[in-house]
């Protein structure tokens, strides 16, 4: 009975654990993160990888689907998006100064060629790609970031946004991540003295993945107001004693 009991409060604990994660908040030096709406086909997360002087790394998962299209399976034409709108926070004494969004790309593409003599052709095809887009919106104004695109990927590649936009306050960032895949049978047939004597099927293949999405935050603290006051009441001071030593 013990055992089960244990078993029981440990699977309780963890599912509390895995809710809590899943709820997309974020809370660091300077700032906090949480995730207010957005459309994709699996649940949204994100997790705090790193919070280092001032810079901190946060894991995303967007609920993006991979891609794996074979002709010899059917293949296709298929692409999905995943948007999401995080609501966050700059606390007072702090402004954040840069962000990078950045995620690694792997694909593959294959298309199968073969001569074709005396035939008629049709040709394989295989393609891919994937996008990042990111927009920010703060005192009531939206501003649509530069994003970025790849496309025809077999090798995995580094997709990277950067904006230097300084940002305090309460904001909105917007995030959205695209990919698709297309593998296509191409078709020959050959022919004698106008009679068609054979035909086969020219097979493609198309991957696309989207995976290691992490957004980089650095945070700068900003001195008050009264700091700013301070110091110019001391630079006075001293300038006045330098001239009174002068006289």
């Amino acid at each position: 009975m013990k055992p089960l009991l244990s078993k029981l409060i440990i699977g309780t604990a963890l599912l509390a654990a895995s809710a809590a994660h899943a709820a997309g908040t974020i809370a660091t030096t300077g700032f906090s993160l949480a995730w207010a709406e957005g459309l994709s086909r699996d649940p949204f997360d994100m997790t705090l990888l790193s919070n280092t002087n001032g810079i901190a790394r946060i894991g995303l998962d967007v609920g993006l689907p991979d891609f794996m299209l074979d002709t010899t399976s059917g293949g296709g034409d298929t692409g999905d998006s995943s948007w999401h709108r995080l609501a966050g926070t700059v606390e007072q004494g702090y402004r954040i100064t840069s962000m990078t969004l950045s995620a690694t790309v792997d694909g593959k593409l294959f298309v199968q060629s073969l001569p074709c003599d005396l035939c008629t052709s049709t040709d394989a095809a295989a393609s891919n790609g994937a996008s990042l887009a990111w927009a920010v919106t703060q005192h009531g104004q939206r501003v649509d970031l530069p994003g970025s695109a790849l496309e025809n990927v077999i090798a995995p590649t580094q997709l990277a946004l950067t904006s230097a936009q300084q940002i305090d306050g309460a904001f909105g960032l917007d995030l959205t991540v695209a990919n698709t895949a297309l593998a296509q049978q191409g078709f020959q047939s050959g022919y004698v003295n106008g009679q068609w004597y054979w035909e086969r099927y020219l097979e493609a293949a198309s991957d696309i993945t989207v995976s290691d999405l992490t957004l980089t935050v650095q945070v700068t603290a900003v001195p008050e107001p009264s700091t700013y006051a301070m110091l110019l009441a001391g630079l006075c001071v001293a300038g006045w004693a330098a001239r009174r030593r002068k006289a």
